[in-house]
């Protein structure tokens, strides 16, 4: 009678603990951005050349002399040996529309290249004599930084910065003192009004994200153009407690 006893009294506590609703507490969602400009010092350019020929190994041969052609220029211009990246010949059949017909042209080569200018200034010489060869063809032209990472990192930071800012502003018009960061990422977070909820998902999340400030989020990454000034934003998301 005891055991039973016993058993009774465990589970009237255990029933009794479960119909108690679990704590709620007021929370407060933000989405923050921050910016930082830069001035860029280094550049990517593409560049393009192909031969086209009846013959499938003259033409292959045509496109290796541009190729060691436009190294030899490039190469004039002062960019080192080790930021020319050349990518694999390819090589296809060509054909055009005569007369309602296909008609064989012959085998084209084509072969990209893409260069790393780690000094901008070098531009103003070789994007011009670029543009005088007729076999060349100008691809895609970036800009960045050598230090893009750090600069990425001082965006973010920035967004934390304000995304503090804006929550202490909230709290001073609804006469609330204290907050606490449950949650931060740089991907929307999941709304409720329990932590624990999401808490398996995002937990340690605060110590990955900020600590490290190793947030990938190249989905909310905008890069916009002024006149010799680049912008970088970075995101984020963040989840307060109101104590």
């Amino acid at each position: 009678m005891k055991l039973f006893s016993v058993l009774a009294v465990v589970l009237t506590v255990i029933a009794c603990s479960d119909n108690h609703p679990p704590t709620r507490i007021k929370t407060m969602h933000l989405k923050s951005t921050g910016t930082v400009q830069y001035l860029p010092n280094e550049a990517y350019l593409s560049l393009h050349i192909s031969c086209l020929d009846k013959d499938i190994t003259a033409s292959k041969d045509c496109l290796l002399k541009q190729a060691e052609e436009l190294k030899s220029l490039i190469k004039g211009c002062e960019i080192s040996d080790e930021d020319v990246y050349t990518n694999a010949v390819r090589q296809s059949k060509s054909y055009s529309w005569k007369h309602s017909s296909q008609v064989f042209e012959g085998y084209s080569s084509n072969m990209s290249l893409d260069l790393k200018i780690s000094n901008i200034k070098l531009l103003d010489t070789l994007y011009p004599t670029l543009l005088t060869k007729e076999d060349v063809n100008i691809g895609y032209l970036s800009f960045s930084h050598s230090n893009i990472d750090s600069l990425n990192n001082v965006a973010y930071q920035n967004a934390v910065s304000n995304a503090n800012r804006d929550a202490d502003n909230l709290l001073s018009k609804m006469k609330e003192r204290h907050k606490e960061v449950l949650k931060i990422g740089n991907v929307s977070l999941p709304k409720g009004h329990l932590y624990q909820e999401s808490k398996g998902l995002y937990e340690n999340s605060l110590d990955k994200e900020y600590d490290g400030y190793a947030m990938k989020a190249e989905g909310n990454s905008t890069l916009s153009v002024t006149p010799g000034t680049y912008t970088i934003s970075k995101s984020i998301f963040v989840e307060f407690s109101i104590k």
